[in-house]
Formats: C-alpha cells, sequence, structure tokens
C-alpha cells in the first residue's frame, strides 16, 4: 500500500500496518483520528478484488479438472454442513442462555421450595398441587424491607461479577455488537471481535446481566454472540479461507440466526440479515442465512426451552379481529415509536459523550451505580420490577385468560387508575433507564428493552380505548362492535406499540413486520403492524436519519462504507482525487533488489503491500504485491539449494507472458522472478478524477487501493480508510472547491497544479 518517507507519516502506518490517510500537519492527523477514527486502527481492509480474482482462478483450474462436477459438489456440500452446524450449535446456545436467564432473573423475586434450581414458571409447572394457585414459589421473606434489599442486592452482585469480567478477560464483549459486525460484514475485518474468548465471555455475561435488572436486552447480544460462534466453527475448517466473500456469508447468516432464535422467527432472521447486516446480498447468501436460521430455530424448538412450545416467552395467539376505527389508536402507537426512537438515542449519546470523559475508566463502578438506582426504583413498579420478557408476555396477553396476579390486577376494571398510571410511569422511567444502561460496559442489547417501552405505552392506550368504549358503547365511532362486550383487545395495542418503538430504534421495515406476524400468527394483523411500522419510521426519517446501529458506528469511529455514494452532494462533488490521496509513496523497484533488503524494508515498514514501479527515472507503476504473497515466495524460494539472503530479485512482465512450465519462481540474469505472485491489473485512475467517481469505484468493487496516475505515472494511492475519514472531515470544515477563497487553507493536500506536480516526492526505496 502507500508509504510514506521524511516528515509525512501515514496515520495507519502508525496505527495497524496499513498506510492510508495522509495530511500534512500532525495536529491535524491526530485531531482527525480523535474525532473520527477511534477504532479505525483495529480494523483491516479486505481486498475484494483479489478475493473475486482468486475465486475465478480457483473455479476455472476446477474446471480443466476431470473432477470437476465432484469437487464442485464437495465444495457445495461442505460449506451447507458448515452453515448447519453453526445453526445447531446456535440454537443449543439460546437454549441454554434462555434457562439461564430465566433462572437467575426469578431468583431476585423469590425461590422455589420444591426444587431450589427451578425458575418461577418450572417451579409452579412441576409442582404436585393441581390447583390454578401456585405456593411452591415463594418471596425469600414475609418482610417488604428484605425481600427490596435482597432484589436490589443480587442485581448488584450479577452486573458486579459480569462487570469485572468483561473488563479483565473481554473488553470487547461489551455492548451490543451489531454495529461492529455490520463493519466487520461491509469488509473491515477485525478476528479478535469475533474470537473465541469473546464467545465464551458473552456466554457468560449476558445471563447475569439481564438478570440485574438493566434495561437491556439479549437480542443484540445474540447477534455479536451467534457471530462469533460461526466464526470460530467455520475457523476449524481451514477450506474456508478467512476474510473471504464465503466466509462473510458465514458472518451473515450467523448473525441472522441470532435474531432467529431471540424473537423464534426464521424468516424474520433472514430478513434482519439482509436489511440491517449485509451491504449487499446473493442468492448463496441467501439460501445460507435461510439454512442457519431454519436449523437454529429447529434445535431451539426441539429443545422446548420452556416446556409449553413456545420459543420466547411473549409469544402469543390472538383469535380476535380489528376495527377501522382502531386506525386512529394505531396511527398514536406509530408516531409514538418514531419519536420514542429518536429521543432515547439522542439522550443516549448525550451519556455516552459524558460517560467517556468523566466514568470511562471506572466500568464496574458506572454498571453498580446504574443498576442499583434501577433496582431501587423499579420495585415500586409491576412493570418494571418483572423481567422484560415476562412482562411482555403478560402485556400481550388477553384479559379473558387471566392466569397471573400481575394480569389479573391488570384486567380489574376497578383499577383502571392505578394502572394506568402505572403503565404511564413505566414508559417513561424505562425510556430514562435505557439511555444510561446500554452503554455500561456489560453484554447489552436495545431490543427487548424498545418493545418494552412500546408495550407499556400500548396497553395504556389499549386500555384508554377501551374505557372510551364502554362509557360510550353507542358512539357512532363504535358502530361497527355492535354492542359488543369486548370490542377492543387491549394486548394487540400493546403488541403494536412494542412493534413501533422497536422500529422507530432501529429504524427496520420489513423485519419487524414478519417478526411480528411469526410471534403472534395472526394474518388480519398484518395492515395494523404494517401502519405503525411505516409511520414510526416515517417520523424517525423525519427527525433523524439512521437507526441506533448506524448512528453508533459514527460516534465509535468504526470504519463502514455506506450503500450509497457518500461523495454526492453538491459541496463534494468537484473535489479532485488529488484532494485526499497520499502524494509521497514508497514503492518497490521492479530489478536490482535481494531478499536482505527486502526483508530489512517490510521490517521497517511493516505494510500490508506495496506498489511496484518500473524504474527510477520513470515510476511507471507495473503492479502491486502484497507482504503476504513477498511471504510465501520466500518460503518456497528458500527450499532452493542456491538460495541466498543476498539472491537478487525481481519482477519483471516479460517473465510472466512467457510463464509456461509450470513454475512458480523464474529465474534469468536479473535475479528470482516474483512477478506471478504480483497484481498485474492494479486499479488506477487519472489524477483528475472526481472524488464523487472514485467513491462510487471503492462501492462497487471494495478494492483495498485505488492507485492515481498522471501520464502513466504513479503520483499517489488512495484507500478507503482515507475516503471514510476525510468525508468527516471535509463537511466539518466546509472545504467546498466552489469557494476558491478557502481553497487555500484546506491542511490535507492543495489542489492539483502542473507546478505542484512537477515537485511531487515519490522515493524509491533501494539497496
Amino acid at each position: 500500500m502507500m508509504h510514506s518517507l521524511g516528515r509525512r507519516i501515514s496515520t495507519e502506518s502508525l496505527l495497524s500496518g496499513e498506510s492510508d490517510f495522509i495530511i500534512e500537519h500532525e495536529p491535524d492527523r491526530f485531531y482527525l483520528l480523535s474525532q473520527w477514527g477511534q477504532n479505525f486502527n483495529n480494523y483491516k481492509t479486505d481486498d475484494r478484488v483479489q478475493e473475486t480474482i482468486q475465486t475465478f482462478n480457483k473455479e476455472e483450474s476446477i474446471d480443466k479438472s476431470n473432477w470437476s462436477a465432484l469437487w464442485r459438489l464437495w465444495n457445495a456440500g461442505h460449506s451447507w454442513f458448515i452453515v448447519c452446524i453453526i445453526g445447531v450449535s446456535i440454537g443449543a446456545s439460546a437454549y441454554m442462555l434462555s434457562v439461564v436467564t430465566s433462572f437467575f432473573s426469578d431468583i431476585r423475586r423469590g425461590h422455589c421450595l420444591s426444587r431450589w434450581f427451578f425458575n418461577e414458571k418450572f417451579c409452579c409447572m412441576y409442582s404436585e398441587e393441581s390447583g390454578t394457585t401456585c405456593t411452591t414459589w415463594v418471596q425469600w421473606s414475609d418482610s417488604f424491607v428484605f425481600n427490596y434489599l435482597v432484589y436490589a442486592f443480587l442485581a448488584l452482585i450479577f452486573i458486579i461479577i459480569s462487570a469485572i469480567v468483561v473488563k479483565d478477560l473481554s473488553p470487547l464483549a461489551a455492548g451490543s455488537g451489531i454495529s461492529e459486525i455490520k463493519a466487520i460484514i461491509n469488509g473491515f475485518s477485525r478476528d479478535d471481535f469475533v474470537s473465541f474468548r469473546v464467545l465464551l465471555v458473552k456466554c457468560v455475561c449476558l445471563p447475569l446481566t439481564i438478570a440485574s435488572g438493566l434495561s437491556v436486552g439479549k437480542e443484540g447480544p445474540s447477534v455479536h454472540l451467534a457471530t462469533a460462534m460461526g466464526h470460530v466453527i467455520a475457523s476449524i475448517f481451514k477450506r474456508l479461507k478467512l476474510h473471504s466473500v464465503n466466509f462473510r456469508d458465514i458472518y451473515v447468516s450467523s448473525a441472522a440466526a441470532g435474531v432467529a432464535v431471540a424473537f423464534g422467527s426464521p424468516i424474520g432472521g433472514v430478513l434482519f440479515g439482509i436489511e440491517e447486516m449485509a451491504s449487499g446480498y446473493t442468492s448463496r447468501m441467501i439460501w445460507y442465512t435461510f439454512s442457519c436460521c431454519l436449523f437454529a430455530v429447529a434445535t431451539l424448538h426441539l429443545l422446548d426451552p420452556f416446556r409449553t412450545g413456545q420459543l420466547v416467552l411473549f409469544e402469543v395467539r390472538y383469535s380476535g379481529s380489528w376495527h377501522f376505527f382502531e386506525l386512529f389508536y394505531f396511527s398514536i402507537l406509530g408516531i409514538f415509536g418514531g419519536f420514542y426512537g429518536e429521543v432515547v438515542m439522542r439522550l443516549f449519546f448525550t451519556v455516552q459523550k459524558l460517560r467517556k470523559v468523566y466514568v470511562d475508566k471506572w466500568p464496574v463502578i458506572d454498571a453498580s451505580v446504574v443498576v442499583i438506582v434501577t433496582a431501587l426504583i423499579s420495585y415500586f413498579n409491576t412493570w418494571l420490577k418483572l423481567d422484560m420478557t415476562l412482562g411482555m408476555e403478560l402485556l400481550f396477553q388477553d384479559c379473558k385468560s387471566v392466569t397471573t396476579p400481575e394480569l389479573n390486577d391488570l384486567c380489574n376494571p376497578n383499577n383502571e387508575g392505578k394502572n394506568s398510571l402505572l403503565l404511564l410511569t413505566s414508559t417513561l422511567l424505562r425510556m430514562i433507564f435505557v439511555s444510561f444502561s446500554y452503554g455500561v460496559k456489560v453484554p447489552a442489547g436495545i431490543f427487548v428493552p424498545s418493545m418494552a417501552v412500546g408495550a407499556t405505552f400500548g396497553r395504556m392506550v389499549g386500555l384508554f380505548a377501551d374505557i372510551l368504549y364502554r362509557k360510550f358503547p353507542d358512539l357512532f365511532l363504535f358502530s361497527a362492535c355492535h354492542g359488543s362486550g369486548s370490542c377492543i383487545t387491549p394486548g394487540t395495542y400493546a403488541l403494536l406499540g412494542a412493534a413501533a418503538s422497536l422500529s422507530g430504534m432501529m429504524h427496520l421495515t420489513m423485519t419487524v413486520v414478519v417478526i411480528m406476524f411469526e410471534l403472534t400468527g395472526a394474518l388480519n394483523f398484518i395492515l395494523p403492524t404494517v401502519l405503525v411500522v411505516a409511520i414510526a419510521n416515517a417520523v424517525g426519517a423525519l427527525l433523524g436519519r439512521n437507526g441506533i446501529a448506524d448512528r453508533s458506528i459514527k460516534l465509535n469511529g468504526i470504519p463502514f462504507q455506506e450503500s450509497e455514494n457518500i461523495y454526492s452532494e453538491t459541496e463534494d462533488i468537484l473535489f479532485p482525487v488529488t484532494t485526499i490521496m497520499s502524494k509521497t509513496v514508497i514503492a518497490i523497484p521492479s530489478e536490482g533488489i535481494t531478499w536482505r533488503w527486502l526483508f530489512r524494508t517490510m521490517k521497517k515498514h511493516p505494510f500490508s503491500g506495496y506498489p511496484v514501479v518500473n524504474n527510477l527515472k520513470r515510476f511507471e507503476l507495473i503492479g502491486y504485491i502484497k507482504s503476504t504473497s513477498i511471504k510465501l515466495a520466500f518460503e518456497e524460494a528458500k527450499g532452493n539449494t542456491t538460495f541466498t539472503f543476498d539472491q537478487e530479485i525481481c519482477f519483471r512482465l516479460s517473465a510472466v507472458m512467457n510463464y509456461s512450465n509450470g513454475q512458480t519462481l523464474l529465474s534469468h540474469s536479473l535475479g528470482l522472478d516474483l512477478s506471478s505472485y504480483m497484481d498485474l491489473q492494479p486499479i488506477s485512475v487519472l489524477h483528475n478524477q472526481l472524488l464523487s467517481n472514485v467513491s462510487t469505484i471503492f462501492q462497487a468493487l471494495c478494492p483495498k487501493v485505488i492507485h492515481v496516475e498522471k501520464d502513466g505515472i504513479l503520483v499517489g494511492l488512495i484507500t478507503r480508510k482515507d475516503l471514510l475519514l476525510t468525508k468527516h472531515y471535509l463537511k466539518t470544515f466546509n472545504r467546498s472547491p466552489s469557494a476558491a477563497s478557502r481553497m487555500e487553507n484546506v491542511p490535507l493536500h492543495t489542489m492539483e497544479n502542473s507546478e505542484h506536480d512537477q515537485g511531487i516526492e515519490l522515493q524509491l526505496l533501494r539497496s
């Protein structure tokens, strides 16, 4: 890649071994990284162009083989086998997480007299008594104060253990992980984020975090956990090349399966993978994703974690229907969902900025304070005290099927005022809790908390609509009810409110609709679900452009290339590529070098690749070679008896053109030829090419580097990270080319002119 000498130092060369963005002044460089590229150094850019070429060459060699059909069948079967194994593993892990989380969540409120290791549902299910009232599950004491203290104390213990394990063993296990997984799938690899250590810590700490009562969910971390599991399992099979296109298909499939088992929704998981995670999709990726989700959900269904046939606690079935006058109430839910998403996101990002300044060094104390405040307040509100999934299960239910004291109290007409107040305070307080809890340094998701907020608000609106109907049954608005005693089902309002809030937070559309359909199994509620999701997204689009995952990418400085052209705005479209390209380059000459010099240079400048130029007088670009390719050539060359470190090597095109004897390395008067390891057709553009066009090339082809040439001479390089970093820089400082008076102040690179071209310092590394 690009390498700088003298006073110009590449950002990436300082950070991660990749040489990308170069600017003139050190203060500007550090400011740029601190503002937008905090985590750029942790990610390596994949080269999808080279991957595609290598895949094509491999398939071409297979076609020439006499066993091509059998070989293709073996490759296809091998990949499908890996996908199925990953799906089964994700389903089994989801089962364990559901059982353990349910036990730890319930034990804060009481214990089972017959079997101490049972949660409340299992305790009552397997009790010897046949009555409707469960007597085997009891609170810790008859004292309200003691139960209150136990509830808060266990919450504190759970979160302290979780925070310490994450802090000491794997800080990368904190948070949701969706933003980072999106970046990895987008072509910026980070193996330590999906390592076995992260997987293990996430599995241990996620149930403890959920059980502590923090307003966070397990669905987001399930995506990270599932992707890490897919990475670990796929890495065992050496036939899948790491960071290849097939490997990214595995990532998408695993992430989708994580959502599928979290909601018991295989089709919803597939849509999540396509709509949220993948930058693009192919038929193969869709089939992999569908198969992985299917095997994961089937495994979870076979294990039956709740012994009820349900895959998630808040799965529900509705036998009734809805009336057209209810569309007004449904619209209110959609509007609330859009406002909820924007308000909570803005409050969350404000809290995160303050957290980074004041409490980032004390993650355990931060988590402890948040959870103890949450526990002490939540105990006095039924819908905050209960586990969120259990609470949604009750809120979604119809009053005809009263099975618990909480639901009996909610359906009691004499408690309408009290219930409305509890639901309203639960909605407002949980919005605040979510804003503070989601950024704590423990595994934390935001799917279920958002749904819980929408469920309480929706149930409150449904309760109000039901009260209005019972007060004025003869009102023309309710003529469709024909005086029926049960015209409105408040539980459906809770379900639609949950869909609206989830959509408003994540800015998802079809995924939410399908998930809600698979949760309810009611085709007649498709239209109301589509309505509330559409309104929530429309309101969210008016207030803010992206969902929380995309905004977190920008907040945390994660490299991510969006699907649309990032240099398509009017103020950016006239920028030439020379504005942000690196103009001081280190290149490798095509001849006159030795192994000793080459490895000394690679040690001094540990870059991921090097441009190869023709000679000292004319820097004609003839190719590009990766560091890994040089090391591979070295391993093959040192097996030769004539090998020495002072052996001359070269890169000659003529050797490649005449190559026909099956040997990888050729020797002639100029030395050992490494041309067969070199990319002979590196992507290049002219020096006067516009940034918008270069951005389109990166978007369509996803190369790692683009070379900039003038009259056949190499004058600079630009990478994907350059494009992302400088977009923020130019936008913030309003470096518009239309403002001629400000051109001279651009600190990146001066605009292109013939006098400057002649003075470009291209220094060639030589022995």
